[in-house]
């Protein structure tokens, strides 16, 4: 499953991902590449400030047991979590989605259970795929109206554990994709016509519900 695309707010197509790759491993595919000609011709003057943040936090993590972090790192960590954090009802009250029949047309395959809720005239379908082989597993899904009609270019985030994780926009046939899929209760925020929408895709200790395991 391909990788969407995280909110990081970088020029050139450069995300947060991207910016952590390079920092650690330097330019080795076409993302860091990116990355790497911004830094040189300077279209991101914070760009700098942030590998060497990210640098920072990899030489924290490598410190002995016992050594203390230093404080900077952690008030970093700290802003970097509320920015992601999502204003949101409380996960307990999201809209629950429910098995449901298998649709055509899904990436996610027959063997991923589709789970779908309607809400605000909008009906959303997804599917939870867990890793198998080298896939890292990930959500696919599609919205529509509820009386009929996809709905292209709404904005999707996936929610993981309160967090926004990442955003994306549907294609033409309504469809939307994320990966991989961190560990932690699922759920999908829909920024519909009517308004934003919250569903909860699972609740698992372990990132999928039981009914949503493949």
């Amino acid at each position: 499953m391909k990788r969407s695309d995280s909110s990081s707010g970088n020029s050139a197509g450069i995300t947060v991902e991207d910016e952590l790759r390079y920092a650690l491993f330097g330019a080795i595919d076409g993302g860091t590449e990116r990355v790497e000609a911004a830094l040189s011709i300077g279209t991101d003057r914070s760009l700098a400030d942030r590998l060497a943040e990210h640098r920072a936090i990899r030489d924290a993590l490598r410190r002995p047991q016992g050594e203390a972090v230093p404080e900077h790192l952690i008030r970093w960590v700290r802003r970097e979590v509320a920015a992601r954090e999502v204003a949101a009802p409380d996960f307990s009250s999201w809209i629950a989605a429910v098995p449901v029949p298998m649709a055509a047309g899904m990436r996610g395959g027959a063997a991923a259970p589709l789970l779908a809720c309607d809400a605000g005239g909008v009906r959303l379908q997804a599917q939870v795929v867990g890793p198998r082989g080298g896939d890292a597993g990930g959500v696919v899904g599609r919205v529509r109206r509820s009386e009929g009609g996809v709905l292209a270019q709404v904005r999707v985030s996936l929610i993981v554990s309160g967090l926004l994780v990442s955003s994306t926009d549907t294609d033409d046939a309504g469809t939307f994709e994320f990966a991989p899929l961190p560990e932690g209760p699922i759920g999908l925020r829909v920024e519909a016509p009517g308004g934003d929408i919250h569903v909860a895709l699972s609740t698992g200790a372990d990132g999928l519900a039981p009914d949503a395991r493949v």
